[in-house]
């Protein structure tokens, strides 16, 4: 897999303009590729780094779907999002606004980002391991685009979409095939993880978090909600980040020790290592 640094990010950028079919602004010399070629240049270079993301997803892992078949299941739907309706998501890029995320509610979202949160809590995760910013635009762009696949493609798997998948798609994504033989073997698995006990394990940490010291309860609290160290630290009126990073760690040991096994139980049925 190529490095993404400068110099690769105008590469990119180039190939996201000629794949939309707009001029370069940068007026470079000489035709550029036409846009079906450059949509397969730029999917050559691009989804390696995004298999690679998707297999080091700290959401995917702690949900115990850091695999293969996950990995490359996530590749599939941000290319189909990236090519869907005239490259829509793409041209958002070149118009500077974020990509479009409509496919999981508010209230399923959120505690999908706060299961990828919390589940350093359960994993010995060291708080430092949290992704840094990226300072390349187009990068961090579709970075934001892949969380949003990672986190539908978690709600599937945990059978939140809508009509919910069957035991047997949980595992395979393979075609349904109405024989006695498969509705046996279906029924012999494990019952999906549903929204509810969800949910019930996210208000139960909650709960404890509330007999925690104050600083450290809300500095894990907001922590969880996607808030980053130096965030923390300016919302709690603390002397650094650093300070928030040791707060949330504490909290996080006292976490594992109440929740751990919780945790296992709860998605082992999704286990597929």
């Amino acid at each position: 897999m190529s490095s993404w640094e400068a110099q690769e990010e105008a590469r990119v950028r180039a190939l996201v303009q000629a794949t939309v079919a707009l001029q370069d602004p940068a007026g470079a010399a000489g035709p550029g590729p036409r846009p079906a070629e450059a949509w397969r240049e730029l999917l050559v270079f691009l989804c390696p780094h995004i298999e690679s993301w998707a297999r080091h997803s700290a959401l995917l892992r702690r949900c115990r779907m850091a695999n293969e078949d996950d990995a490359r299941s996530v590749l599939v739907a941000v290319i189909e999002r990236l090519a869907a309706d005239d490259f829509a998501n793409l041209r958002r890029f070149v118009a500077r606004h974020p990509p479009i995320d409509l496919d999981v509610p508010g209230e399923e979202a959120q505690a999908i980002c706060r299961l990828g949160k919390l589940g350093a809590a359960f994993e010995d995760d060291d708080l430092a391991s949290e992704p840094t910013a990226v300072d390349t635009p187009f990068r961090a762009w579709l970075l934001t685009l892949v969380g949003f696949c990672e986190r539908d493609h978690v709600r599937r798997r945990l059978g939140w979409s809508q009509g919910g998948p069957t035991r047997r798609d949980l595992h395979t994504d393979a075609v349904r095939q109405d024989d006695a033989a498969a509705t046996l073997a279906m029924s012999s698995n494990p019952r999906l993880t549903d929204l509810v006990s969800i949910r019930q394990m996210l208000e139960e940490i909650d709960a404890e978090l509330c007999s925690y010291p104050a600083p450290m309860g809300a500095a894990v609290r907001l922590w969880s909600e996607g808030s980053s160290p130096a965030e923390v630290a300016r919302q709690l009126s603390l002397e650094n980040p650093e300070v928030a990073r040791r707060l949330v760690r504490a909290g996080q040991a006292r976490l594992r020790a109440r929740f751990r096994q919780r945790w296992s139980d709860t998605f082992a049925c999704i286990n597929l290592d």
